[in-house]
Order: structure tokens, then C-alpha cells, then sequence
């Protein structure tokens, strides 16, 4: 058994005096040198506490039995986030190792890209906050720029030419009718271009352009805000910004500019937490992971509510999840974050459903199909009314009991879920449409059935609803390797 301390005083006695006092758990570290002596080691981790803390002493076996080691994690895929992102180049070798830590500590800070600052927020606050740090939309409310409520007001059938100011105001923030809105904003500020509400006016009006996707009215109004020389909506124009960049260019082309929102300390707290949130979510579409998984992070320590926290522990889980996919980590971790996410007090009910849904796949994908089928009807009763975890469940059913060899029984669930009427983008994840994915399975069930004229028919029913989807595709390139093995087999 290795002997093992942590680093205090640059004293090795006082190192191995710990160790005999401490009760140890299990962590991954980052290992970052091995020495041949203890002197050399401890030297190398006093000179590491300039830039992480907390830093860590083993010896071990092998010609260089000290090792020194930077941070501690409970997952590997916080271990793997964090290598991923060391900012110096003398690290370029180091890697992940799970020891006993005498101990455990949270990481104070260590040498990474962050990428944001939380520069301005508490850490780990437990305070109740105003509703506007929390939500953008109720912020943009409580300063004028979004209306509480849309309004059919008793001048909404007027010609806008018949307003006056006041009334072109107020149906410029407030009316239903989006174009009708952009245009009385236009008229009162063309009418009153130096009225105190002006500027309000003018990002209001941006914020309606933005569904028309005029970005070059958007920056030209933004610009007549920022031209004014107020201080009080510069850090709103950087938030739309980012915003325009976004809608325009894609999320990869938006991190930057919302990760500057982020950490700027004069950005509104809710504009600030909705940009964190966005960054972290462009991170992960565009397979920057490492960078997603420290963003969330970041999100689950500053967040002011529970139901924020839970949401961002959640996220966390679906990432571990898909690096353990990767060969980094592993599914009971990501299973185990999951669930600590569901018992989180606060969590919003599709979030809940989803940490759970992930639990099930881990399951799933670790061969458990009796775990998930003892499981899974409690799960579809429980989460009835989130339709798209409801509905993907459906579809785990089914391949859990095809796996199983029930497939009378697989039949019926995916026949049932091809059938669902109004499946909208929002029941799905990604833009995979569990529907798709049921009738695809359907044809592989006749395929391994040898049912011609089921799979003609099932693969007929998906060519004509989804002919560009992928399930359809591998439905055809199993039907197609079957085929090749078949003919193969009778030769």
C-alpha cells in the first residue's frame, strides 16, 4: 500500500504525520511531476501553490517515486475538463490519476482557461435574490424594455398616424402585433428622438427586429444607443450584441461575445447569467466539452436559486455521460451525477425527468435491459406530462424489450409511439423525431424477424414521414448488412 500526504509546509515529516491522522477518500488528481527525492518533490509542489491549490505529495514506487499533483475531483470528467484547459505549457505531459486523499478539499483555484469570470458574483451564495437577476426577461420588465404583458389597448385598431407620442410608446412596447409594434417604435422615435424613453424605445425596438432578422437595423439602432453616451443600457447593447452574432452566425461564433458578457461586472446580473448559460451551451453543441463542462460548473457554484443549481448539475451528468462514451469516465458516474441531480431540492420537473431519462440509458447502455424494464413504467407514469422525455422513454422501452427478445411486446410500444400526433421540435431531442426512431426499430425487428413485407411496409411509412432522417438510413444499412450475411451463409 502507498503512502500518501498532502503537501503542507514543505516539511515531509509534517507530510506523513497527516496521512497517520486523515481519513482518506478516493479522487482523481492531475499528476504533473515525479522525483526522485522527497526534497525535490516538495520543492517542485511549493513551487506549484504560486498557481494551484490544492497541491499534493505521494510516494510511490519506480525510479522516481514522488509524485506531485494539482486539484481533486470527484468525477473524471472534472479531472479531464480541467487538463484539457491548463494554460501552461509545462503541463503538456501531465495526466489523470485516481489516488486516496488525506483530507479532501475543494479546489480553491488552479492554472486554467476559464471561460468566464465570476468576477462580481458570491460563490456558493445561499441568499434569496430578486427575481430580475435571475430571469432576462423579467429584468428587461423591471427597466422598461419588455412588457409585462401584451396589451390590446383601446387605440390597437388606430393608424399609427392618429397617435400621439405617448400611445405610440406604449403600442410600440406592449402590442401584440410584432410588426405593428416595430412600427410605432419607429414613429415615436423619429417623432422624439431626445425623450428620456428614446433609448428605451430603440432597444426595445431590437429586441423586436431580432425576429424579423434584420441584424442591420439591429446594429444601427444598437449604435444610436451606444452614440448617446449613456452609461445605463452600454451593457444591454453588448448583451443584444452578442445576441445579433448568435441568430446571424451561429454558436460557435457567439462564445466570445457572450462569454465577455459573462464576465463584465457592469452586465446586469440577469443578462450576465443568461449569457454564462448560453456560452455553456454553444461550448457543448459545437464539441468543445471540456470548456462546456467548466462553464456549468461555474453556473452550479454561482447560481442564486436551487432550481439554476440543479439544472447545471443535470447538464453536468449528460456530459460525463457522453465522455464516458468517449472512454473518458465512466457510466456509473455519470449515472451517479444524474441522480444526485434528480434529489436536488428545487429542480424544475423536465429536468428531474431528464437526469432520470439519463439514469435509464446508462442502464440501457451498460446491458441492464432488466433494470431499465423494472423501472421504466414507473418512470413513464411519474413523467407523463414531459413530453419529450416521456416520449424518448417510450422508445428505450421498446429496445430494452427487443433486447430482451420480446418482440410482440417491442412491436406494440414502437407501433404505438409511431403513431403520436403533433410531435413538434420541442418533443425531441436534437432534431431526432422519436417517431422516426420507432418505425426505424420497427424495420430492424422485421428484418431479424425475417418479415419481408413488414419491413416494406414500416420503411414505406418512414420514407414518406421522414425521408431525410437518419433513422431511416440505418434502418436500410441494416437491412443491407442482413442481407449481405444471409447471402453469405448460404454459399
Amino acid at each position: 500500500m502507498s503512502v500518501h500526504h498532502r503537501y503542507c509546509c514543505g516539511f515531509v515529516s509534517a507530510l506523513l504525520l497527516l496521512a497517520s491522522f486523515a481519513t482518506a477518500a478516493e479522487r482523481y488528481t492531475i499528476q504533473i511531476g515525479a522525483y526522485e527525492t522527497a526534497l525535490a518533490a516538495t520543492q517542485a509542489a511549493a513551487a506549484a501553490e504560486a498557481y494551484a491549490d490544492p497541491v499534493h505529495v505521494f510516494e510511490e514506487g519506480g525510479t522516481h517515486p514522488w509524485k506531485v499533483t494539482i486539484g481533486e475531483f470527484e468525477f473524471y470528467a472534472g479531472a479531464w475538463a480541467v487538463k484539457e484547459k491548463l494554460n501552461r505549457p509545462e503541463f503538456a505531459d501531465c495526466f489523470i490519476a485516481r489516488r486516496d486523499i488525506a483530507r479532501p478539499q475543494r479546489n480553491e483555484h488552479l492554472p486554467v482557461d476559464e471561460p468566464f469570470t465570476l468576477e462580481g458574483f458570491p460563490d456558493r451564495p445561499r441568499n434569496r435574490v430578486p427575481v430580475e437577476e435571475l430571469d432576462p426577461i423579467k429584468y428587461m420588465q423591471s427597466v422598461g424594455l419588455e412588457s409585462n404583458e401584451r396589451l390590446q389597448t383601446e387605440f390597437s385598431g388606430a393608424a399609427l398616424a392618429s397617435l400621439g407620442n405617448d400611445q405610440l410608446y406604449r403600442t410600440g412596447v406592449s402590442d401584440n402585433n410584432n410588426a405593428r409594434g416595430i412600427s410605432a417604435l419607429q414613429t415615436f422615435i423619429a417623432n422624439a428622438p431626445t425623450d428620456p424613453r428614446a433609448n428605451r424605445a430603440r432597444l426595445r425596438l431590437a429586441r423586436r427586429l431580432m425576429v424579423t432578422g434584420d441584424f442591420t437595423q439591429i446594429e444601427q439602432v444598437l449604435a444610436a444607443v451606444e452614440g448617446e453616451q449613456s452609461k445605463e443600457f452600454r451593457p444591454v447593447c453588448g448583451f443584444l450584441r452578442a445576441y445579433v452574432v448568435l441568430k446571424r452566425d451561429g454558436k460557435s461564433a457567439a462564445i466570445d461575445d457572450f462569454a465577455a458578457v459573462a464576465g463584465d461586472m457592469t452586465v446586469p446580473a440577469a443578462l450576465r447569467r443568461d449569457a454564462m448559460r448560453r456560452v455553456a451551451r454553444a461550448m457543448h453543441s459545437t464539441g468543445d466539452l471540456a470548456g462546456a463542462w467548466l462553464a456549468f460548473e461555474r453556473i452550479f457554484k454561482s447560481a442564486p436559486d436551487r432550481s439554476t443549481r440543479a439544472w447545471a448539475r443535470m447538464q453536468m451528468a449528460g456530459l460525463a455521460i457522453e465522455l464516458a462514451g468517449r472512454g473518458k469516465g465512466t457510466l456509473a458516474e455519470g449515472r451517479a451525477l444524474a441522480e444526485r441531480a434528480a434529489a436536488m431540492p428545487g429542480i424544475a420537473k423536465r429536468d428531474r425527468a431528464t437526469a432520470l431519462l439519463m439514469r435509464l440509458e446508462t442502464l440501457f447502455n451498460e446491458g441492464r435491459h432488466e433494470d431499465v424494464l423494472s423501472k421504466i413504467d414507473g418512470y413513464l407514469a411519474e413523467f407523463s406530462d414531459v413530453r419529450r422525455e416521456w416520449l424518448t422513454a417510450r422508445v428505450l422501452k421498446g429496445t430494452a424489450l427487443m433486447q430482451r427478445g420480446d418482440a410482440a411486446g417491442a412491436r406494440a410500444v414502437f407501433e404505438a409511439v409511431a403513431a403520436e400526433d403533433n410531435v413538434t421540435s420541442r418533443d425531441m431531442f436534437g432534431s431526432r423525431d422519436p417517431r422516426a426512431r420507432a418505425l426505424g426499430y420497427l424495420c430492424q425487428l422485421c428484418v431479424r424477424h425475417g418479415d419481408t413485407q413488414g419491413y416494406k411496409t414500416y420503411m414505406q411509412d418512414l420514407t414518406q414521414r421522414f425521408p431525410d432522417s437518419s433513422d431511416r438510413a440505418d434502418a436500410m444499412a441494416f437491412h443491407d448488412e442482413q442481407e449481405t450475411l444471409r447471402t453469405l451463409s448460404n454459399r
